[in-house]
């Protein structure tokens, strides 16, 4: 795919998301997609388990919203540097444990990375500010010790 429809792709996959659209979702990512996120160190593999976690996401911050900051792209890869928006209003399933809704609202800065196969995600790698969405959230202090 060219760099412009690789970053279309990864821009459609964002859409779906947050318009929670679950059949479209599914032709967006192979069947195989593998999803880790840094700030976790959480490891999908596989298109059902990959939805299932983006609809514990959207359960937990159901007015979720991405900004595109800026994106690069060549064949068969992309990767857009976002903003995520939202308000915590359901149980947030980390891999250690739920978090029960805040009512916080959120804005956690990310880059999403994906690499495509015949026109589909195939991979995707998400790094993002996990510390400074749990302070947001009121569950640690973001002020460091300098003393």
């Amino acid at each position: 795919m060219s760099p412009e429809a690789e970053v279309q792709l990864a821009r459609q996959l964002l859409d779906v998301f947050c318009q929670a659209d679950w059949s479209t979702y599914r032709t967006v990512v192979t069947p195989d997609v593998v999803y880790e996120e840094s700030g976790t160190g959480r490891r999908i593999e596989g298109a059902d388990a990959y939805l299932e976690l983006l609809k514990g996401w959207h359960t937990a911050l159901p007015d979720i919203r991405v900004e595109v900051v800026d994106a690069v792209a060549q064949e068969n890869q992309a990767a857009l540097r976002v903003v995520w928006r939202g308000t915590h209003r359901g149980p947030l399933q980390t891999p250690e444990m739920t978090i029960p809704a805040t009512g916080r609202s959120i804005e956690v800065a990310a880059v999403v990375w994906h690499k495509s196969r015949d026109g589909q995600i195939a991979s995707l790698f998400h790094s993002l500010d996990v510390m400074g969405m749990m302070a947001q959230l009121g569950l640690m202090d973001r002020s460091t010790d300098k003393g």
